[in-house]
């Protein structure tokens, strides 16, 4: 009864841990409003035991130009300190020709990511990546063909808003590449209501689905809550979203946080180590992992060591909810050892070495010592119990490490050259 109470409450605790509050802001027009798309998304989340708070601003055939002059928008926008603000255009605009794109869209766009950046730095602009219509664009058919057909308008609408996510370092949320997947192999799924335009219920359930899959990182397919679709139809539309959205979200995300985890191990002082952070830039906090068990969250840390040994050391930075993380093996000689094996005369020669290497205790202990090889990247390469003579003959010519250990502990460590 114990034991099942004590996994009990260990799974509870796990479940509340992975729990997370979004905060998110919708800024689009009637591709957003159908159906509630936030709304939507909020439920998904509450499915699974996250919690979205939001707002939107979604009035019928807004465009970038129309978002970025207006001052409800601007409002919205200050009301918050937002996780993600999810940027919507008119549905044909981003697939427009090079000049309307650029003239148009483009700076419109720039001045919204920059107010949002401006009231909260860590605000995530999330462009809703829209799809093209199901038979293509009719009325700008004769001006811009590649608008004719459903495929060529939605390939000109992801690689803009593509483009408009690198260029202004944020990420995207692919809803017209899922609904593409769905299209090529789920084709009996119908994704639009009946203009072949806005969103039908499974449409609007693929989009929030995807939508779930940006703001919480999250694999869709936990979503526990199906829009009264049927059971099949939800289930396969996760799975879209999961294998176009959650399995390659590095795809989708060009943002600016990326904090870098680079640090430089200083040399040895009696018998502590001090770790310094290579830049502090785009890092909010850290936690080093020293390999001996301790931790610390200071961000130029010191720390001793009790015993001799190769150490795993790893760092993770944080910046903005992202996390970055480098590790380093570091051989630590305890103080004292050292000297230890310089009083007692060890010999380690021929150096360089051609084929055998002799290793020489003057109280004839050196069978019970370890002998380890390694690479000058720190790759161990092999381990030798000490005899009067190893065979290094396989070995390339260059330069290795050795390191001498007794009972566990490392006793010494030489760089080793080996010749022909």
């Amino acid at each position: 009864m114990k034991l099942l109470l004590s996994i009990t409450l260990f799974i509870s605790t796990f479940l509340i841990q992975a729990q997370q509050t979004k905060k998110a802001l919708f800024i689009g027009n009637s591709y957003t409003a159908y159906n509630n798309l936030p709304q939507l998304v909020a439920n998904m989340a509450q499915s699974t035991g996250d919690s979205l708070i939001f707002d939107s601003h979604t009035p019928g055939g807004n465009r970038f130009l129309h978002h970025a002059a207006n001052a409800t928008v601007m409002n919205k926008i200050f009301s918050n300190d937002w996780d993600f603000v999810s940027l919507q255009g008119q549905s044909q605009e981003v697939a427009f020709d090079s000049a309307t794109f650029y003239q148009d869209v483009y700076p419109n766009v720039k001045l919204l990511c920059d107010t949002i950046r401006s009231n909260n730095e860590c605000s995530q602009p999330l462009f809703y990546t829209t799809w093209g219509r199901q038979n293509g664009d009719n009325l700008n058919c004769a001006f811009l063909p590649y608008m004719c057909t459903y495929q060529g308008m939605d390939s000109a609408l992801t690689a803009n808003y593509t483009l408009l996510a690198q260029d202004n370092q944020t990420e995207m949320s692919p809803v017209g590449p899922v609904w593409n997947y769905i299209r090529t192999h789920h084709p009996n799924i119908n994704l639009y209501a009946a203009d072949g335009s806005h969103p039908s219920a499974a449409g609007s359930y693929a989009a929030a689905c995807t939508f779930y899959t940006l703001i919480f990182k999250k694999d869709p397919t936990l979503i526990n809550w199906n829009y009264n679709l049927a059971t099949a139809v939800s289930d396969t539309i996760k799975r879209a979203a999961k294998r176009i959205a959650y399995d390659s979200l590095a795809k989708w995300d060009f943002s600016l946080k990326y904090p870098k985890a680079s640090f430089t191990i200083l040399p040895q002082t009696g018998n502590q180590l001090q770790f310094k952070l290579d830049t502090l830039s785009r890092i909010d906090s850290v936690r080093w992992d020293f390999g001996d068990g301790a931790t610390s969250s200071t961000y130029n840390p010191i720390h001793p060591y009790a015993s001799g040994g190769t150490y795993q050391i790893q760092l993770k930075v944080y910046n903005c909810s992202k996390v970055d993380s480098l590790s380093q093996s570091h051989t630590f000689i305890l103080n004292g050892l050292e000297d230890e094996f310089q009083n007692n005369q060890l010999l380690v020669y021929p150096n360089p070495v051609k084929d055998y290497l002799q290793i020489v205790s003057p109280n004839g202990n050196q069978k019970s010592l370890e002998i380890r090889l390694f690479n000058t990247s720190g790759k161990l390469l092999h381990r030798f119990q000490a005899k009067e003579e190893i065979n290094l003959s396989a070995f390339k010519n260059g330069i290795y490490f050795i390191e001498v250990f007794s009972n566990g502990r490392l006793l010494s460590r030489q760089k080793l050259i080996k010749v022909d």
